[in-house]
């Protein structure tokens, strides 16, 4: 499955509130508490495609930030002390680093009335991007060239 990806970079804040972090951390065991019991009994769900083995030809469309460059540089000192601990472990490469913000469709046999869309799913990106970042004074005419799609 091969995802089409819109990229956009946007410098992070590392400022993360409490109840953020409370709402986040509820949400996540109530999807791990069901998801572990199926592990342990050996119910997982497969892909059929995937399990099949055959050519994957789904395709989905999603927006993603990228770190900036100081961000990706302490991610990787934190990365570099934990292969230290579990050199087996896989580690993304700084690279890949990513944040996914919205999937605009997920992965479809059949893309192409949703790539048709491509125009107004970058027009509506750009309107609410220019609605809710802190300062567009210092950007273009665009936030949006820098996307890659």
């Amino acid at each position: 499955m091969v995802q089409r990806t819109l990229e956009v970079t946007i410098e992070t804040s590392a400022v993360i509130e409490s109840a953020t972090r409370g709402r986040l951390h509820k949400l996540y065991d109530q999807m791990w508490q069901p998801a572990i019991r199926k592990i342990r009994a050996d119910e997982i769900e497969r892909d059929p495609i995937l399990a099949a083995g055959g050519m994957d030809r789904r395709r989905g469309l999603t927006l993603i930030a990228r770190p900036s460059a100081f961000t990706r540089k302490r991610v990787n000192e934190l990365l570099r002390a934990l292969r230290r601990l579990e050199p087996d472990q896989y580690y993304y490469a700084s690279t890949d680093f990513h944040l996914t913000v919205l999937s605009l469709f997920t992965a479809t046999a059949d893309p192409e009335p949703f790539v048709a869309r491509t125009g107004q799913y970058v027009s509506a990106l750009d309107a609410a991007l220019r609605q809710s970042l802190p300062s567009t004074s210092n950007l273009p005419e665009s936030p949006l060239p820098r996307l890659r799609y």
